[in-house]
C-alpha cells in the first residue's frame, strides 16, 4: 500500500476525482527495493522468503558476522549503519533483551537513512518489540527526513498514551500489537508435535534459549 499509494486512492474516491492524485499513476516495483531484516530468527527467515518470492534484495542483519549462505538472504550484515543505509524497507523483528533495548536510539544511526548520507529515505517497520527505538527519535526521525514513514505494530509503552505525538503523526501507521495472532486451535498442534519430539529425543520447535533470553 505504501507503493500504490493506496490512501491517496481512497481520498481521490472520497472526492470522485479519477486519478486526481498524480502519485497513484506511478510507483516503484519491488523488484527494484531492498528490504533490510533486523533480526533473522524463524520469524525473519519467512520474512524473507516472502520478500524474495516478490523479487526484492533482501539484507539480513545479525549480531555474529558470518552466516551460512541463505537462499532468501542476499547478504548478512552485522553492522546497523550498513542495514540501514542500504534499505528501502526496514523491518525489524528484534526481541526485547539488554542488547536490543534503546538499539536504534541513536541519531548517528537512523541518519544513515537520509538521502544527503546516501539513504534511501526508508520505510520503518516494527513488529518485534517496541522498546528498540523510543518514540522521541522516531519522531526526530521522521521530522528530518530520516525515515518516510514508520508502521508501528509494537511500541516502547502499550497501550501508547493519549498524548504521544505519534497519534497526530501523518506519517506514522499504528495497529495495537495484533501482527502475529496466536490462534487458540493453533496451541494443540504444536503442544502434540513437541510432545512427541520430546518424548523421541529430538529438539523442541521454538525453544526458548535462556543465555540469550528470546
Amino acid at each position: 500500500s505504501q507503493e500504490r499509494n493506496f490512501d491517496l486512492s481512497r481520498r481521490d474516491q472520497g472526492h470522485k476525482a479519477w486519478a486526481g492524485s498524480r502519485e497513484v499513476l506511478s510507483y516503484r516495483f519491488l523488484t527494484e527495493l531492498t528490504l533490510t531484516i533486523l533480526g533473522c530468527g524463524d520469524i525473519g527467515m519467512c520474512i524473507a522468503k516472502a520478500a524474495k518470492s516478490f523479487g526484492m534484495t533482501v539484507v539480513g542483519y545479525v549480531r555474529e558476522g558470518e552466516r551460512e549462505p541463505n537462499p532468501y538472504i542476499d547478504e548478512f550484515t552485522s553492522s546497523l549503519e550498513t542495514a540501514f543505509n542500504r534499505a528501502d524497507y526496514i523491518v525489524s523483528v528484534l526481541p526485547s533483551t539488554p542488547e536490543t533495548r534503546g538499539l536504534l536510539d541513536t541519531p548517528q544511526l537512523l541518519r544513515q537513512g537520509c538521502k544527503t548520507a546516501g539513504g534511501k529515505c526508508p520505510v520503518f517497520i516494527n513488529v518485534g518489540r517496541g522498546d528498540i527505538v523510543s518514540a522521541k527519535t522516531l519522531v526526530r526521525a521522521l521530522n528530518r527526513g530520516y525515515l518516510k514513514t514508520a508502521i508501528l505494530d509494537v511500541l516502547e509503552e502499550e497501550p501508547l498514551p493519549i498524548d504521544s505525538p505519534l497519534w497526530d503523526h501523518p506519517q506514522v501507521v499504528i495497529s495495537p500489537h495484533v501482527s502475529g495472532m496466536t490462534r487458540s486451535q493453533d496451541v494443540p498442534k504444536l503442544l502434540l508435535e513437541n510432545y512427541q519430539r520430546y518424548i523421541n529425543r529430538q529438539p523442541l520447535l521454538h525453544a526458548v534459549d535462556w543465555e540469550k533470553t528470546y
